[in-house]
């Protein structure tokens, strides 16, 4: 098994005990979700990190995790907020620890809150479908060199200031 099916084993199993316990009977849980993480690949600049998105009944986060302990330095302290740049596009994430990931610093991760709560979505394929949009959008434009149908400096599409709750950059009408 791979190191990322590894730690993504050990997240998803980490929220559905969260899920089951911690989160149990709240009002914000969506009932027809699940604990699922989507897409989750390393950095393609540090492959000690992996990156994708978490699903829960109670919110939807592009995640980072550490694949071994002394990956976890390169994150933000928990509760400290960072820019991390994926997919060319700078988002704001907050360091976070949670002890049922693992042992030390492999219990640190970063996020990015994509939704919370639920509600809106009607069911796991909704939320999946989703995940893989936010996914399609950040993995190509890391993934291609810049080409000439689209324009050093050119304005993102409104919908990723919408995923990520920021509106056009300045200048922009």
């Amino acid at each position: 098994m791979s190191l990322v099916a590894a730690r993504v084993l050990a997240l998803e199993a980490a929220f559905r005990r969260i899920a089951a316990t911690r989160m149990a009977g709240l009002p914000l849980l969506q009932p027809g979700l699940a604990v699922q993480a989507v897409g989750f690949e390393p950095e393609p600049d540090d492959a000690g990190l992996a990156w994708g998105v978490l699903i829960t009944p109670w919110f939807m986060n592009l995640l980072r995790l550490p694949l071994m302990a002394e990956n976890a330095q390169r994150l933000p302290a928990p509760g400290v907020a960072a820019d991390w740049t994926v997919g060319g596009h700078a988002v704001g994430c907050l360091g976070a620890e949670e002890p049922l990931l693992g042992e030390g610093p492999l219990a640190r991760y970063a996020l990015c809150s994509l939704h919370s709560p639920m509600h809106h979505f009607a069911d796991q394929a909704s939320a999946l479908a989703a995940a893989h949009e936010v996914l399609q959008l950040l993995r190509p434009a890391a993934a291609q060199p810049v080409s000439s149908a689209a324009p050093v400096g050119a304005p993102p599409p409104s919908r990723r200031g919408f995923l990520f709750g920021r509106g056009q950059p300045p200048g922009t009408p």
